[in-house]
């Protein structure tokens, strides 16, 4: 951060101003990326029944963000693969998005491994499903205090 804000003529000791810069430059490469590459972004706010179904066949996602879908008073994990996943595309890195944000309401102790219906027990259940095979799903769980 420091040498971003040195290449522009800022000082060391000038913390926020080298801040400014850094994060000025990785505002404008994303620009660039943006301007170079063809990236299409596709939101939806049907319900997750409908989505497979307004998406055309020959479209494939590498990254599709659900928020908190997955907790247990949504959708839930295995809705949300049997779902979503035939929509991923088939390189390795396409990727459900998601995270857990209900489970410290729902699981005070935080007890991943031996809750009910809980976010482990969710996952050996979808992972087990023949639909959900290919799919690598990256799972964030905030705790909030």
């Amino acid at each position: 951060m420091i040498a971003a804000g040195q290449a522009h003529g800022t000082r060391a000791e000038d913390i926020y101003g080298c801040l400014y810069f850094y994060l000025f430059d990785r505002l404008r490469l994303v620009k660039d990326r943006l301007r170079r590459w063809n990236i299409t972004v596709n939101v939806s706010a049907a319900p997750i029944e409908l989505v497979p179904m307004l998406v055309k066949p020959e479209i494939k996602f590498h990254r599709i963000e659900v928020a908190n879908m997955v907790d247990y008073n949504y959708s839930g994990v295995d809705t949300i693969l049997r779902k979503l996943s035939p929509l991923l595309h088939s390189r390795p890195g396409s990727t459900i998005i998601s995270y857990f944000m209900n489970w410290i309401v729902e699981h005070p102790a935080g007890d991943v491994k031996h809750a009910p219906g809980g976010p482990a027990a969710m996952m050996a259940m979808a992972m087990n499903s023949k639909a959900t095979k290919k799919v690598r799903l990256v799972l964030l769980s905030f705790l909030y205090h």
